[in-house]
């Protein structure tokens, strides 16, 4: 691993001192993209000529990093807003788009983390004012998340920041790139593929 790095840094360094900002696979032939990837992830987006043997790794460590960044900027712009966060945010957004309440389980598929998770996450809303707990009166057992007035306020303000630092992490993407973005991302995580259950279902019950 050393040896290949030292390789790819030599062949870089050479080609930044060149002003060139691509690097070749036929420049570095000891060298495989699968090291180049685990070695150097951000600079993996420089090299080309793969067409003959494409790199799976390549696709999901820049699917990585971006995820990262974004929701690095993300969280910055809601931390803007005391007692906020990005999680925070997320779970606030989800109550508030649903004023009859949601259970932490609900909650919990919605953000696609554990119920645990969730738990903890509305304990520590809780405490900070933003949410509250109410049991049902159709149900006593069921007991239900609920934004507050302070809640809501607070998420309102956060989501100023939050809009503007998502408008400016997709504003190197045209239009068309940006709704091609939302297909390719709905397919790899099978969200199309529940929405479409989710609606046959539906028709199914009328």
């Amino acid at each position: 691993m050393d040896g290949a790095k030292n390789t790819l840094r030599q062949f870089w360094m050479r080609y930044k001192a060149m002003g060139v900002k691509c690097l070749r696979m036929s420049d570095a032939p000891l060298l495989s993209m699968e090291s180049i990837v685990m070695i150097f992830p951000m600079e993996s987006r420089f090299v080309t000529d793969v067409s003959s043997s494409f790199c799976p790794e390549i696709l999901f460590s820049s699917l990585v990093n971006a995820q990262i960044c974004a929701w690095s900027k993300i969280d910055k712009a809601a931390k803007t807003v005391p007692k906020m966060s990005v999680a925070r945010y997320f779970i606030l957004q989800s109550i508030v788009n649903h004023p009859e309440g949601l259970g932490v389980t609900e909650l919990a598929r919605m953000q696609r983390i554990t119920d645990g998770a969730a738990s903890k996450l509305c304990d520590r809303l809780e405490s900070a004012g933003l949410v509250t707990r109410k049991r049902l009166e159709k149900d006593k057992r069921r007991q239900v998340i609920m934004v507050t007035s302070e809640g809501r306020a607070v998420f309102e303000e956060a989501r100023t920041h939050v809009r503007q630092a998502v408008a400016q992490f997709f504003s190197p993407l045209t239009t068309e790139e940006y709704f091609q973005l939302i297909d390719m991302l709905r397919r790899l995580s099978g969200e199309e593929k529940y929405r479409s259950q989710r609606i046959k279902s539906d028709s199914n019950d009328q």
